[in-house]
């Protein structure tokens, strides 16, 4: 059975490719055009990505990264959370 640091270092790996994968699309046209559609999911993408940073300060990057894409009142709460949770870890 693998030890848990390494399957932590692995999940931050998985991490660091996604987001270097997300800078592409965050400036997708479409996204832009129908953010009503997209903005959702990219906040959530983004979201998610917060939750693997290393760092607070970058963490609360990518969280404010994901409110400013959300479009619907419940991701933006949820974004809000997020931001104010690694707020607190500074």
């Amino acid at each position: 059975m693998p030890e848990p640091s390494a399957n932590l270092s692995q999940l931050r790996n998985r991490a660091e490719q996604k987001a270097q994968a997300l800078k592409p699309e965050e400036s997708d046209p479409l996204w832009h055009a129908n953010p009503q559609v997209h903005g959702d999911l990219m906040a959530r993408i983004l979201g998610m990505h917060a939750l693997f940073c290393r760092s607070s300060q970058e963490a609360c990057t990518f969280a404010q990264r994901a409110f400013d894409a959300a479009y619907h009142p419940d991701v933006k709460e949820a974004t809000q959370a997020l931001i104010a949770s690694f707020a607190r870890t500074d």
